[in-house]
């Protein structure tokens, strides 16, 4: 099943875009991009970005960069660990090197305009070319893609149709894409609570503080493929400090991070990941859809002869009747 719009160009190849591009101030809604990789150190990487994007590269860390000046603005560039900071001894140093095997580089992008990711392939796709390895080069190597879309309004409408789109959405895109063993073992990208789908699709929460307050006692955790809590950290950061703590940075975004790091396979691209996105943010632009799924939701978990493998089956042929994806071939 492939995730686009009939008669747009191929899905692969091409940043479709949003159906809402715009915020409720009148601007275009901004993108960052978060990619983990392995292969090539960071300073590699922030060499490579450097010779493509221009700018300067300052050191910020014993394992950490910053590519400032660049034709996409600042771009972070480290080994993705906690202990990067800590480094303090030769011995410790020894121990970080050995890290790197299953340890990523994670490149950070500034937020760009939806409608200009388009650079961002073919970074990766440079990248790629002089080594760059992802998800499915080692049988531990959990690592991702990120987006982080900027949300279109502050607001109940704007956020819970997204939400509630991506809930009955996930399974779908799981079995349509299926990720890699071990990002499955690992708890980063653990699927939604069935409990949640039920509340979302019999009861939809009346406000942001009450749809917050559903998510905190259902799903209090980052370890979701769409983690909401920097967003809702950003509306009410009170009630999700209480609740979580610190360590949660607040942002406007919708932080989607079901994809796979593919980055070392000739024919993955950006784009096509980009493009699942943009499928769930069409669906929830449909409210007659939604609705539709939603009650095939309660249908699904009221039947006793249904099986794991129905949903997504259910799911891929209301996208079709819809026109949003095309038919299996």
């Amino acid at each position: 099943m492939a995730s686009k719009r009939m008669g747009d160009p191929d899905p692969q190849t091409r940043f479709l875009p949003l159906p809402y591009p715009l915020t409720d101030r009148g601007t275009e809604r901004k993108v960052g991009v978060e990619i983990e990789l392995s292969g090539l150190n960071e300073v590699r990487v922030a060499r490579i970005l450097r010779d493509i994007c221009g700018g300067t590269i300052d050191r910020t860390g014993a394992y950490e960069l910053r590519l400032r000046d660049s034709t996409l603005g600042t771009i972070k560039v480290y080994l993705d660990t906690a202990y990067r900071d800590r480094v303090t001894s030769e011995l410790a140093d020894v121990g970080m090197s050995m890290a790197r095997a299953v340890v990523p580089v994670e490149l950070v992008f500034p937020p760009l305009p939806a409608s200009s990711l388009a650079p961002l392939d073919d970074i990766r796709d440079v990248l790629r070319r002089a080594g760059a390895s992802g998800s499915r080069n080692g049988l531990f190597l959990g690592f991702g893609v990120h987006f982080n879309a900027e949300w279109r309004a502050p607001d109940l409408g704007s956020i819970l149709p997204v939400l509630r789109a991506f809930a009955f959405l996930e399974d779908y895109l799981r079995d349509t894409d299926q990720i890699d063993p071990a990002r499955r073992v690992l708890p980063f990208v653990d699927p939604y609570p069935r409990r949640l789908l039920d509340a979302l699709a019999a009861d939809p929460p009346g406000s942001i503080e009450a749809l917050i307050d559903l998510y905190l006692s259902l799903t209090p955790t980052r370890n979701r493929a769409l983690d909401m809590l920097p967003a809702y950290k950003e509306l009410m950061p009170g009630k999700v400090r209480g609740r979580m703590g610190g360590g949660i940075s607040a942002r406007p975004t919708f932080h989607y991070r079901l994809p796979d790091c593919r980055i070392d396979e000739e024919g993955w691209t950006l784009a096509y990941e980009w493009n699942r996105w943009v499928l769930v943010e069409n669906v929830a632009s449909h409210p007659t859809l939604l609705g539709t799924l939603a009650e095939d939701w309660k249908a699904y978990r009221a039947s006793w002869i249904t099986s794991r493998f129905d949903w997504p089956r259910m799911v891929a042929k209301r996208l079709a009747a819809a026109g949003l994806v095309e038919t299996r071939a």
